[in-house]
């Protein structure tokens, strides 16, 4: 199976080795999964109520490690700060207003295990969730 996945592209041979490693290629193969999901569909229509409302974009992510992931996002239509954002986007929780939502309803042991596990900074201290 690891041949076959060199031979497409998905994964490289580490020279010198036996051990492999995967490539940008394999990319593809999460946005094709992320653009074809159910989930995307149900939230869609409440993401854009919710931009009606509050003409501001809004956007549906999961907690994927110390990251969030972008499932979906609705425009508001003029971006004001310049921020795109497309499905598929990986950015650290911490430095996100929907990842921070996220972790603020995880309990402490949950959020220290996920701050072991990121290289980004800051996370909220202590005495902020209080």
């Amino acid at each position: 199976m690891l041949n076959t996945l060199v031979d497409l592209g998905y994964v490289s041979r580490i020279p010198e080795s036996k051990r492999f490693s995967l490539t940008l290629k394999i990319l593809n193969l999460g946005f094709h999964a992320i653009a074809h999901t159910d989930l995307r569909s149900l939230v869609r229509p409440v993401l854009r109520g919710l931009v009606s409302e509050t003409s501001e974009a809004a956007s549906f992510a999961v907690l994927q490690g110390a990251d969030v992931l972008y499932l979906e996002r609705v425009r508001a239509g003029i971006t004001r700060l310049g921020v795109d954002i497309r499905i598929g986007t990986t950015v650290p929780a911490c430095q996100t207003a929907i990842g921070q939502s996220i972790l603020a309803f995880l309990s402490e042991q949950e959020v220290a295990r996920i701050e072991a596990r990121s290289s980004a900074t800051p996370f909220i201290s202590k005495r902020s969730r209080d």
